[in-house]
């Protein structure tokens, strides 16, 4: 059974958005989750170089918010990019290793 590329590197481009951008909200909100952004930097290309996130307690979500947006929807755009060309990459090896059916 031959994979779908386009399916396979859009939905998991899209979990990978999807769940780098609630986990960005959540560190934006509590502050709480700097280890995982650091894990991250080491996952996703660029992040060290592109984004850096930062949480002051004593200023409120908004002004969190305002500060970190477009460090959040640079590292979301970076997280689906890997995520859909390195899915893209294993279903093509994938598919390539597939037996030939004979007809």
């Amino acid at each position: 059974m031959k994979l779908n590329l386009k399916a396979l590197s859009l939905s998991m481009a899209i979990l990978s958005a999807g769940v780098t951008l609630i986990l960005g909200l959540w560190f934006i909100a509590t502050g709480y989750g700097s280890q995982v952004f650091e894990k991250l930097s080491q996952i996703v290309s660029l992040y060290s170089v592109l984004v850096s996130f930062t949480y002051d307690p004593l200023l409120p979500f908004f002004k969190n918010f305002q500060n970190n947006v477009l460090a959040l929807l640079l590292l979301t755009g970076l997280a689906a990019l890997d995520a859909g060309l390195l899915a893209w990459l294993f279903g093509f090896l994938y598919n390539s290793l597939l037996p030939k059916k004979e007809k």
